[in-house]
């Protein structure tokens, strides 16, 4: 009910279906006359989160009643999520599960079509398969959704999506507090600036330092964290004074993007604008 009064408001709304229990519901909701959902089917194509599987005979038949006898939606297409292209123990992956979540869409859409059911848009992606794929699999989808594809980070760098240079979104901290005796750096970053997503379990801990591979974020409490050294050695404190800047790259971005407010936009270590994001689900 709530996003039929937010509908109202703008052109377009898109939805999701994934059985006959909710097309029945929104067709109870009444529209203006000049208003219809957006709809899509949410096909499942490997991945085995949610979705109606790709090769289940009821898809036809909800596709069918999303055509012909929904009087406020519009059928538009079908939309499947790759997220077996996450897969720490085979990375590299996600060209291979573009082309077979690709290949089984194209193999509904067939089905749709010898039914006599148009399908305007067959939308699909993660950030692996879209990042790993050729442009003879992009081009079988014409829609592409990929999420983490817009920052990058150290998750999608084991994942063979990116090297670390293309990791955009950063966050930056300070130096506040050095113990000699520990070997330990304190910084102002804690798990309510970057998130505990990866549980710490990278080489780094929890994120990597920029131009400063041997530091190691092994711990954090709400808002600070603690800077050691990968391999044992000393830290050269005075090369990494209090007050120094450092970079961090994020494990899981969408983690560490959802948590702020705001982003800087910089070049050459120059901000240059500042982006607000669109919050709230």
């Amino acid at each position: 009910r709530v996003h039929g009064e937010l509908m109202k408001k703008v052109e377009n709304f898109h939805i999701i279906v994934t059985n006959m229990v909710i097309i029945r519901e929104i067709a109870k909701f009444n529209l203006p006359s000049h208003l219809k959902w957006s709809v899509y089917i949410k096909v499942d194509c490997g991945y085995h989160r949610s979705g109606i599987e790709w090769n289940d005979p009821e898809l036809v038949t909800i596709a069918t009643t999303l055509h012909r006898d929904m009087n406020n939606g519009v059928f538009r297409g079908l939309y499947a999520h790759e997220g077996n292209s996450y897969n720490p123990k085979a990375a590299g992956i996600g060209g291979e599960v573009a082309l077979e979540t690709a290949n089984r869409l194209r193999a509904v859409v067939d089905r749709l079509k010898t039914n006599g059911i148009p399908v305007e848009c067959i939308s699909a992606g993660s950030t692996p398969s879209v990042s790993q794929s050729d442009d003879q699999t992009m081009r079988l989808v014409n829609e592409l959704h990929p999420g983490a594809y817009f920052f990058y980070d150290m998750q999608q760098y084991h994942l063979g999506s990116c090297s670390l240079d293309d990791i955009a979104g950063k966050v930056l901290t300070r130096v506040i507090g050095h113990s000699t005796q520990q070997n330990n750096m304190v910084i102002d970053c804690g798990w309510t600036a970057l998130s505990l997503d990866s549980h710490g379990q990278m080489f780094t801990g929890y994120a990597y330092v920029v131009d400063q591979p041997n530091l190691k974020l092994f711990y954090m409490t709400q808002d600070v964290g603690l800077l050691t050294t990968v391999d044992g050695s000393k830290i050269d404190f005075s090369a990494i004074p209090i007050g120094y800047l450092l970079k961090l790259l994020p494990y899981h971005c969408c983690a560490t993007a959802s948590v702020h407010q705001f982003y800087y936009i910089y070049e050459d270590d120059v901000v240059v604008d500042k982006w607000i994001p669109s919050k709230g689900w």
